[in-house]
């Protein structure tokens, strides 16, 4: 049977996969200097056999595996950056590379569809169509995906369908989760300036203060947002980060900057949000005298995923993971720049559980990111079972 096969292989390349995970974990690297990882996988890819091209989107990858049968074209993606984070693990094999740490996962999103491409290279003889293994740059930052897109990575072959999977903290160790139609937030972010006239602290009434302003506009934005929109949209706004120019316990600084996101899974209810929260700042500084610059990318949209391909993972992953495999009810706050994808074809997303306790999740960005390497082969199985079935899917 096509399972018992699979299972096997990924079996006998399951060492490989954990060796390259942490090899990966060993040497972290931030977005846009994918080189030491972006070779590792070219290398992998053309002792494959396949036809690779590099330097996409700067240091990303493609292989092609042409099937001996003729069909469609399916993509799957694995994204390749690190983050800006001192590791503190303590893992024998945690980052040599000081203030940089695969706290995301994404070591094991390469390491795992590297095992997916051996995999598939095995069973070329049984595949009809063409799967297209892209290693992504830039997740994290810069919207590597919406680059590739523009740079032509879903033509030549022309892309029919894709795939991604995240190895995932809220989701338990061991299970499958899909959902089909919304699944992430769009990632927006913003940054203002509240801009007044320092001076003297024991004398405010001879400035403007911005930080009197800041904390007026942070209060009145979440009070008209409670106020403007529907309990039942679902949305976030959060105040990340402050800063001004004094650092002095006597001096009213002059300017405050603010940034933070937005997460929506609807483009109007984001132009919402992003209406009111301009229109509180710009009465709030009217009144006090002062002024405001304000800034909103909403470039990226929210991950949806496509219904009729989702059902047909769902099944794939069920013929592998039996019932492990489950759908979620509610979508996620988080984003992917996946989306991008899924906003020109028929797209599909799942999460891996990596979680050893549902009550306390494994917390992504952290410095102490944990799971176990003995995940990875579920994701290997379940996404080489996904690609078969989607290429042999009438969709």
């Amino acid at each position: 049977m096509l399972e018992e096969q699979i299972k096997k292989l990924a079996q006998q390349n399951a060492a490989y996969v954990v060796e390259t995970r942490r090899d990966l974990h060993a040497h972290p690297e931030l977005s846009m200097k994918e080189e030491r990882t972006g070779a590792l996988v070219a290398e992998e890819l053309r002792r494959l056999g396949m036809e690779v091209t590099t330097g996409w989107v700067g240091t990303g990858v493609v292989g092609i595996l042409k099937g001996a049968h003729p069909g469609k074209t399916v993509m799957l993606r694995a994204d390749m950056d690190a983050l800006p984070i001192q590791e503190a693990t303590g893992l024998p094999y945690a980052s040599q590379n000081p203030g940089v740490m695969h706290a995301c996962a994404h070591d094991g999103h390469v390491a795992a569809l590297l095992g997916v491409a051996r995999v598939l290279s095995a069973m070329k003889d049984d595949i009809h169509g063409t799967v297209k293994f892209f290693f992504q740059p830039s997740e994290e930052f810069n919207d590597g995906a919406g680059d590739a897109v523009r740079q032509g990575v879903l033509e030549n072959p022309k892309v029919d369908y894709a795939l991604g999977m995240h190895l995932w903290g809220p989701v338990e160790k061991g299970k499958i989760a899909v959902r089909k139609g919304p699944l992430m937030a769009s990632p927006c972010a913003f940054k203002i300036s509240i801009i007044g006239k320092g001076g003297h602290g024991a004398l405010p009434h001879t400035t403007v203060d911005p930080v009197a302003m800041t904390v007026c506009a942070i209060n009145d934005i979440n009070y008209a947002l409670s106020r403007k929109l529907s309990p039942f949209d679902s949305s976030v706004i959060s105040f990340c980060s402050m800063h001004t120019d004094s650092n002095s316990y006597n001096i009213i600084p002059g300017q405050v900057d603010l940034i933070g996101t937005v997460r929506s899974f609807d483009q109007t209810l984001t132009d919402q949000i992003s209406g009111t929260m301009e229109k509180v700042l710009a009465g709030v500084c009217e009144g006090w005298g002062g002024s405001y610059t304000f800034e909103f990318d909403s470039s990226i949209p929210p991950l949806v995923n496509n219904g009729p391909l989702t059902e047909v993972v769902k099944r794939a992953a069920e013929k592998m993971a039996g019932p492990a495999v489950y759908e979620l009810e509610n979508p996620d706050m988080g984003a992917e720049d996946f989306s991008r994808y899924a906003c020109e074809v028929p797209a599909s997303y799942f999460f891996v559980g990596i979680s050893e306790d549902p009550a306390n999740p494994a917390i992504h960005h952290n410095e102490k990111f944990l799971w176990d390497d003995d995940v990875l082969q579920s994701a290997v199985e379940v996404m080489s079972m996904a690609a078969l079935e989607v290429l042999d899917a009438a969709l």
